[in-house]
């Protein structure tokens, strides 16, 4: 059994056709389902490249939080990810049969929702090449504990180690699928805590996107008149920017990185 790929990400937005727009205007994404037309729908599918985002509109009763909700990872042999999950005592809370794909739903220590999902022979997820953007490539989340965390993703999701620092002194660590990434930091080190005060609230931090001409978006977002910043230390190999239902203040909500066949 094996992780594939990053597939989507849902949203909660209290606005899901501007945030919709947002993603048209700069990237060329493109609808792929809504729940109703008109300005109001409950939820869109919205397929940039290899990847989609499903943006459901934000229940108040009982009350949802605005933004992530989850993460959707494609898997070669769902059963086989059954039994290890059972095997190893992870509640599958939520198990769903479509036309189209098998998902199961579970949660990771920090209650950060994960999505495995395997497409029937014949579906495949959708795509949408015009897109400025060629794939999801990682997600990036704070965790209250992060030895609890990395052994969750590698024992019981099977994902491998790309950058991971001998536990005791790392605040960060990056954990593979076969073509993506899982990027995990302390809440309190993100957040600019120290080790005395308060644990922070884990959190959803950035998604990263490949792009496949990096100078295409930037010219896009500049024509746009849209604000974006490049990576720590001015290195323009990354841009960040918050999406429309960004807060400044938690930092970027976006990352863009070139393609390698750019």
């Amino acid at each position: 059994m094996k992780l594939l790929t990053l597939e989507h990400m849902l949203l909660f937005s209290d606005q899901p056709r501007r945030l919709q727009r947002f993603y048209e205007d700069l990237f060329g994404h493109r609808v792929t389902w809504a729940s109703e037309a008109g300005d109001d729908p409950t939820w869109i599918h919205l397929t940039g490249g290899r990847s989609y985002l499903s943006i459901f509109r934000r229940r108040t009763d009982p009350p949802q939080a605005a933004g992530f909700q989850h993460m959707g990872w494609v898997v070669d042999d769902l059963p086989a990810f059954r039994e290890h999950l059972a095997a190893r005592g992870v509640t599958i809370h939520r198990d769903l049969v479509t036309r189209e794909a098998d998902h199961v739903y579970l949660y990771d220590p920090d209650r950060h929702e994960v999505e495995l999902v395997h497409y029937h022979a014949g579906f495949a997820s959708p795509s949408n090449p015009a897109s400025l953007l060629e794939r999801l490539n990682h997600v990036r989340l704070t965790v209250a504990d992060l030895a609890a965390s990395v052994a969750f993703y590698t024992e019981v999701l099977g994902f491998g180690a790309t950058w991971l620092e001998p536990l005791a002194a790392a605040n960060r660590v990056h954990l593979h699928s076969s073509d993506s990434y899982l990027s995990l930091s302390l809440a309190a080190v993100d957040d600019g805590a120290d080790d005395s005060g308060p644990p922070r609230t884990p959190r959803f931090l950035h998604a990263g996107w490949v792009a496949h001409s990096l100078p295409a978006c930037q010219q896009q977002l500049d024509d746009q008149q849209f604000p974006w910043s490049v990576g720590s230390g001015g290195s323009s190999a990354r841009l960040y920017l918050h999406d429309s239902d960004g807060d400044p203040s938690a930092g970027p909500s976006i990352e863009l990185s070139a393609s390698s066949s750019s």
